[in-house]
C-alpha cells in the first residue's frame, strides 16, 4: 500500500509513520510512505512529479498551514485522486466536511493506535479490491504486485514480462496460468495469445493494436479484433 501523510506538525507525522509500520508488521502488509508538511507541497508534487493515482491512502490534517485540508482534498479529487482519504483533526466538528470530500475515516488528535487500527481495517475492508495482488518469487527475490498496477503482460518464451507504469518484471510462469488468475477480474483481457492487458490503461484501440497509457503498443488478435474492441468499449463505457 502506498500511503501519503500531509500534516504540518512533524511530531504528528512521526506518530502516524510509527503506527503504519506497526500495522504493516501485524497484518503482513508491504507499505511505502510519503510525507508533506502542507497542502501546497502535496499538490505541487502530484501535479509535477507523479499522478494522483500513485498512492492508495492519504492521511490529511484539517488545520494545515496555508491551504487547509478540505481545500486540498477537494483539489485532489478534482484532478483525479480516487484513493482512500482519512481526515485528521483536533476536533470532531469537521466530520461533515470530511463527507463532502468522500473521506473514508476520521481521526482525532492525539491519535491513539487503537483508533488508528480501526480506521485502517475499515479502509482495507472497504477498498479490498484496490489491494488485490499477485505474489511471485524468483530464487530469493519476491515480488508482490497489485493488480491495479499491472499495465499489460507479454509472453517471451517461458517467461512473462509484467509491465507496470514504472517497472518491468520478468517471471517464469505459464500465460494460461496467469490469465486464469487475472481474467477473473473484469478489467483484464487476453487480447492476443501472448498478451494480457489491464483495460484501465488503454488509451486507444486500433484494429491491429492497443495504445496503452505509457504509449506502448500491444497487438490484438487480428481475427478477433472486432470482438476484442467491443469488449473494451463495453468495459470502459460501464466503468464511466
Amino acid at each position: 500500500m502506498k500511503i501519503t501523510i500531509c500534516d504540518s506538525e512533524n511530531a504528528s507525522r512521526e506518530i502516524l509513520i510509527s503506527y503504519i509500520h506497526q500495522f504493516s508488521r501485524t497484518y503482513a502488509m508491504v507499505v511505502s510512505i510519503l510525507e508533506y508538511a502542507s497542502g501546497e507541497a502535496l499538490l505541487h508534487a502530484v501535479k509535477d512529479n507523479f499522478s494522483p493515482t500513485e498512492f492508495d491512502l492519504l492521511f490529511l490534517e484539517i488545520h494545515l498551514t496555508g491551504m487547509n485540508g478540505i481545500m486540498t482534498a477537494q483539489e485532489l479529487r478534482d484532478i483525479g485522486y480516487e484513493g482512500a482519504l482519512v481526515i485528521i483533526s483536533t476536533s470532531p466538528s469537521y466530520a461533515l466536511e470530511g463527507y463532502q470530500v468522500y473521506a473514508d475515516g476520521y481521526l482525532i488528535k492525539p491519535v491513539e493506535y487503537e483508533q488508528f487500527e480501526k480506521v485502517m481495517l475499515h479502509v482495507c475492508k472497504r477498498r479490498k479490491g484496490d489491494f488485490k495482488s499477485i505474489s511471485l518469487s524468483e530464487g530469493r527475490v519476491q515480488y508482490r504486485i497489485l493488480y491495479k498496477d499491472i499495465c499489460y503482460i507479454e509472453a517471451q518464451g517461458r517467461y512473462m514480462i509484467i509491465h507496470t507504469m514504472d517497472a518491468v518484471i520478468r517471471y517464469r510462469i505459464n500465460m494460461c496460468d496467469l490469465a486464469s488468475i487475472l481474467c477473473e477480474e473484469p478489467n483484464f483481457l487476453r487480447c492476443h495469445r501472448g498478451y494480457l492487458v489491464n483495460m484501465n490503461y488503454i488509451d486507444f484501440a486500433e484494429p491491429e493494436y492497443l495504445l496503452m497509457k505509457n504509449q506502448e503498443r500491444v497487438p490484438i488478435h487480428i481475427k478477433e479484433s472486432r470482438k476484442i474492441r467491443q469488449k473494451i468499449a463495453d468495459y470502459l463505457f460501464h466503468s464511466v
